[in-house]
């Protein structure tokens, strides 16, 4: 449901007891809303009689945000996860649980976000005023700035009613003319579920009331998984075996041999002394300089004037780059370096670029996924629809998908599955994301062809992946690397997977061996195109402050990160696990979402808090790869 993502099923017998206890229940409530009785609850309820819109124009008066519903806790609870899609309980929905592992924490923090949302952008949802209903569009921002983008935690479950009657009025009414294309934008980014199923008002009143309690009998409906045990690295000789044959059949090894030309190479005389012309992140102009791997360089390829939203990828040959957010407050942006010059793309986040350097993929496309020929890119549109020839969009693609392609004339595919939204650093991000991931949650393998003109997808393969999700697939998509769950939803390491895949006329039956494990925390790698290599941000916590160069977490130097935060860049070498740290960020520095070019270049984001964000590049993997 919001972008973030297991649960031990509960006994048949306790189920039992517990449905056919309902009825006495409702005893358990009481009429005091303020401490979770059955009564009307302590969120926002109804709209009502608004002020003056102006001297001859009375203001209107708002529908309802919420309606109070008067069903007992227990009842509620149990109805508020049906329509969840617990399928524990019985639910046929997927609902919130197609793209979210639906656990005790995951509900704990969408409530904190929807308390927070209730005093704040919901504070009155009677929108008394213009005004009022212009603060409510504003508070559901990412940043204070009225072009940042809209963003679904600062809505929590409150972003489920985005396409009902309230949103609705709050842009026809306080923004007049442009009410229309700005509720569209608003509800591109910020509706959940992303599925075709919505609710009702009437079941949106039932969730936002069991939230509005207190989340009620929680821990009983859904008690806490133990998860699978403590990361033990691991590396078989699988491992070695993939890379060994990714060396000559790999993606870096087959573009290298089409001669595809990357970006900021002419005249180099090595793929080292590529982007030389760009400056180093050592100047001064960046602070005190973000390089920290011995030989390494970072170069800065373009200053971002504008705040972006989830992850950034580019294409293969390093010429174009993607994320959400745009300089004029639209949805997303993909940036031609070649030219300096930026594309508005009509989705919402999510960017991926197919190895072959032929096509992309961005996600909260009018129908879904949009997928386009790279054709169109190079062609320099001023904005992508998705409505163009060389476009098609799909639903069989979920939310936070990652993409591949097998080498050598191969099917594309892509893989999503159970996810937790990262997207830190728009202000003080203090530890890596939660790993809300169960013994329930899978991976969705969805092969796709291009037949000329559109990409078509294959049927989807679902594979099981207790305890782990964020997955990401390898350029050949023969690797699937996921987050780990560990105790108190708390990430414990990677899992490595190697994906066999047998055609089978329709689609393909797949299996996905584990290979490696690696015990290392972050956010979703990327892994390198000759396929030895993955890259990822870790968010700075009191366990990195000895390998700061502080004496510990108490360290008075280490409060600046304890207050402001940071991220940093680390290499993770796949045949041996060891692990690099690449960049030295300060205090309120985040370099986010790493990703490789054909060529063995990682480009990643850097954000200071201050709407200036950064597209730089590292060259750590190639300089390890020519040091004795």
């Amino acid at each position: 449901m919001l972008r973030q993502t297991s649960f031990a099923s509960l006994s048949s017998a306790s189920l039992v007891l517990l449905c056919a206890g309902l009825a006495s229940l409702a005893a358990c409530g009481d009429d005091d809303p303020v401490n979770g009785g059955g009564g009307q609850g302590n969120g926002p309820s109804t709209g009502g009689q608004g002020g003056e819109g102006g001297s001859d124009t009375p203001w209107p008066i708002a529908p309802a945000l919420r309606n109070p519903v008067d069903t007992p806790d227990a009842e509620l609870a149990y109805e508020a996860l049906l329509l969840m899609g617990v399928n524990q309980i019985g639910s046929e929905s997927t609902t919130c649980s197609k793209c979210h592992a639906i656990t005790s924490g995951l509900l704990e923090t969408w409530k904190a976000q929807t308390d927070t949302a209730v005093a704040t952008c919901f504070a009155d949802p009677t929108l008394p005023t213009k005004e009022a209903a212009e603060a409510v569009i504003q508070c559901a921002r990412q940043k204070a700035s009225p072009t940042s983008s809209f963003y679904t935690p600062k809505l929590g479950i409150y972003s489920a009613a985005a396409k009902l009657d309230w949103f609705n009025f709050v842009f026809s009414n306080a923004l007049d003319e442009g009410g229309v294309a700005e509720y569209a934008e608003f509800v591109n980014a910020v509706d959940m579920p992303k599925a075709t199923t919505h609710w009702t008002q009437a079941e949106f009143d039932i969730v936002a009331e069991w939230f509005a309690r207190g989340l009620p009998f929680l821990k009983d409906l859904l008690p806490d998984d133990p998860g699978p045990g403590d990361c033990v690295q691991n590396i078989t000789p699988a491992v070695g075996d993939h890379i060994e044959a990714m060396k000559t059949a790999g993606w870096r090894a087959e573009n290298a041999a089409n001669d595809l030309l990357m970006f900021g190479c002419a005249g180099a005389a090595t793929t080292l002394d590529c982007l030389s012309t760009y400056p180093s992140a050592s100047d001064t102009t960046f602070g005190t300089g973000w390089e920290y791997m011995p030989d390494a360089k970072l170069r800065v390829l373009k200053t971002v004037n504008y705040s972006t939203s989830y992850w950034t990828r580019s294409s293969a040959d390093g010429r174009f780059v993607g994320h959400g957010g745009s300089a004029g407050g639209g949805s997303s942006t993909i940036v031609d370096l070649l030219d300096d010059s930026s594309i508005d793309i009509n989705a919402a986040y999510d960017p991926g670029f197919f190895p072959d350097n032929t096509g992309w993929i961005f996600q909260g496309a009018p129908g879904g996924a949009g997928i386009c020929q790279q054709s169109l890119l190079v062609s320099s549109p001023a904005s992508v629809s998705f409505n163009e020839p060389a476009c098609t969009t799909t639903d069989a693609v979920g939310l936070y998908q990652h993409v591949g392609a097998a080498p050598n004339g191969g099917d594309y595919w892509t893989v999503d599955g159970y996810f937790v939204s990262d997207n830190g650093g728009h202000e003080a991000t203090l530890e890596n994301p939660d790993a809300y991931f169960g013994g329930n949650t899978v991976a969705a393998l969805t092969p796709l062809i291009y037949n000329g003109t559109d990409y078509v997808t294959k049927s989807t393969e679902y594979k099981s992946t207790p305890y782990e999700g964020d997955i990401v697939m390898s350029p050949s998509s023969k690797l699937l690397m996921g987050r780990v769950s560990g105790p108190s939803d708390n990430q414990d390491g990677f899992r490595l997977r190697r994906v066999d895949a047998t055609p089978n006329g329709s689609g393909y039956d797949v299996e996905i061996p584990e290979i490696g494990r690696y015990c290392i925390n972050g956010g979703k790698p990327g892994i390198s195109f000759d396929e030895r290599w993955a890259v990822l941000h870790s968010y700075v916590t009191g366990e990195d402050a000895v390998e700061l160069g502080f004496t510990g977490p108490s360290d008075p130097g280490f409060t600046a990160y304890a207050n402001q935060g940071a991220a940093n860049i680390y290499l993770v070498d796949l045949l041996t696990g060891i692990v690099r740290r690449v960049t030295h960020m300060q205090p309120g520095q985040y370099a986010l979402f790493p990703h490789f070019r054909s060529d063995g270049w990682v480009y990643f984001i850097v954000r200071n808090m201050d709407n200036h964000e950064y597209i730089v590049a590292s060259d750590a993997a190639l300089t390890l790869e020519t040091t004795p």
